[in-house]
């Protein structure tokens, strides 16, 4: 028979701390029934699981036992929600407050972070952590409950290190905040409200459409335009210009409005389409300001120095030296002399008194 002893478990949610009894041969599903059947409150505990502080690392394994975890008596184990909030910080300088898994790999709480805010391709993003925590959860207490998708009060400047005039050092240990993609967010050492930037890492960007991709492009170029104002990027003071340039000229293309009776050339029709099909055909065009491919014609003579066999139609004209030839849309006519012929003339014909 397999000791028992007294595991201490901390509920976040009710901020109750609870002891049961369990042995090292238990698995994690019913130390996690034993706990809930403890607990005087009813309501819905199947987002939490058990984390482990000390440790860093979560008990998900239900069939998992105790042993197997290296859980002992002096253990202390934290239930609690897998799903929290998270400040997230979007290329465009604003905050949002939204709720994302710190439980599964970091790459797919950043697919889940996408989804939410209407962001194609994940793969190409990831999370920043901020270089001052203590400082973000001061101002996250200063600026109340958060709610879900709302907009949250601006960090000062600085949070993440956005200064000017950075030297190596500064953009070292910036680069050093990237999240690790294969592990969760809480084997980081983040916790619930901290503030984090959303950026595009990888700069390889896939299928942008533009009927789909709206919020996706509008980040994108937030991102590069704030790039190159806190120098995150190396690029020439012409390099600059030109951008800002572009962006001027986008803003007034934007903000001027289309009157029909510009300059732009319409798309065309499915009317002017049809008139263009029927060029081939014999019927007449519909449109009849347009050229006609029928009615052009090209005459010449044509010399055949020596003729081979393997143009059987030319072992007849062996015996001549050059011929006429008529080239139209559809026909290619050929005779000997470039005379009218009778059914070539056009017809006259007597008014009647």
């Amino acid at each position: 028979m397999s000791l028992e002893w007294g595991l201490q478990i901390f509920v976040t949610s009710n901020q109750v701390k609870k002891t049961i009894r369990v042995s090292g041969e238990m698995i994690i599903g019913e130390v996690i029934l034993e706990l809930v059947s403890s607990l005087t409150s009813e309501q819905d505990w199947s987002d939490h699981a058990l984390w482990w502080p000390e440790k860093r690392q979560w008990l998900l394994g239900a069939r998992i036992t105790l042993n197997a975890y290296g859980v002992q008596s002096d253990a202390r184990l934290n239930f609690t929600p897998q799903r929290k909030y998270l400040r997230v910080q979007l290329p465009d300088r604003q905050f949002r407050e939204l709720k994302c898994s710190f439980s599964v790999l970091t790459f797919h709480a950043v697919a889940e972070l996408c989804q939410s805010l209407d962001i194609r391709h994940p793969e190409e993003m990831s999370l920043v952590k901020s270089r001052d925590k203590g400082r973000g959860k001061k101002d996250s207490e200063r600026n109340g409950s958060p709610g879900a998708g709302g907009v949250g009060g601006d960090y000062p400047d600085g949070l993440f290190g956005d200064t000017l005039a950075r030297t190596t050092e500064d953009r070292a240990a910036m680069n050093a905040q990237w999240v690790d993609s294969s592990i969760s967010l809480a084997e980081q050492g983040l916790n619930e409200y901290d503030p984090v930037q959303l950026r595009f890492k990888y700069h390889a960007f896939m299928n942008v459409d533009p009927r789909t991709d709206e919020t996706r492009i509008d980040q994108l170029y937030a991102q590069a335009k704030w790039s190159v104002l806190f120098e995150d990027v190396d690029c020439t003071e012409e390099e600059a210009i030109s951008f800002a340039a572009l962006q001027m000229q986008v803003k007034i293309a934007a903000d001027t409005p289309i009157s029909p009776t510009s300059g732009f050339k319409e798309a065309p029709s499915v009317e002017d389409q049809l008139n263009e099909l029927q060029l081939g055909q014999k019927l007449p065009p519909r449109n009849r300001g347009m050229p006609s491919l029928s009615s052009k014609k090209l005459a010449g003579m044509l010399k055949f120095h020596k003729p081979g066999r393997s143009i059987p139609w030319a072992s007849a004209l062996r015996n001549t030296g050059s011929f006429f030839k008529t080239c139209t849309f559809r026909t290619i006519k050929v005779r000997r002399t470039n005379a009218v012929l009778p059914s070539e003339r056009p017809s006259l014909t007597r008014e009647r008194k």
